[in-house]
């Protein structure tokens, strides 16, 4: 009986990990999908740009998301966490610099570094509210997302 108990026990766990890594891609993508929406409706420059533009940062931060919580796990909390969601964050900016450009073409293949690079320095400029947001939660709710210190894992 006891085999059949502990044999259980490691499924569990995994459950438990799949719960925590849908949780912090939830958490993280409901946060800058609602401080986008508030940021379009309040910054007028954004208020030109048609909503439905902005829609692809947040699928490529869901992508972000999804691609960054087992490299958070492996690591310890603090700066090296930071660090990666930043580096996440310039991604996510830099494929929608791409995004843009073959979208909406204009210009020679200059426009692609051109746009990828704008869109770069616009998401730090505008973004790095949300990346400050999402940073402080992470922080906050590390123990919930990351419940094991970075040595333990296997």
């Amino acid at each position: 009986m006891e085999s059949t108990t502990q044999g259980s026990e490691p499924a569990l766990a995994g459950h438990g990990h799949a719960w925590r890594h849908l949780g912090f891609v939830t958490a993280n993508t409901t946060l800058v999908g609602g401080l986008s929406l508030v940021m379009w409706r309040a910054i007028p420059p954004l208020r030109e740009i048609p909503w439905l533009t902005l829609v692809p940062v947040n699928g490529l931060a869901l992508v972000a998301f999804l691609v960054l919580y087992p490299v958070l796990r492996r690591q310890r909390p603090g700066l090296s966490r930071l660090l990666s969601l930043y580096f996440a964050f310039v991604s996510v900016f830099a494929a929608y610099g791409l995004f843009l450009s073959v979208a909406f073409p204009i210009g020679p293949n200059l426009s692609i570094v051109g746009r990828t690079l704008g869109s770069i320095s616009l998401g730090h400029f505008y973004g790095m509210p949300v990346l400050f947001t999402c940073g402080l939660m992470n922080a906050l709710l590390s123990h919930a997302f990351f419940p094991r210190a970075a040595g333990a894992m296997p």
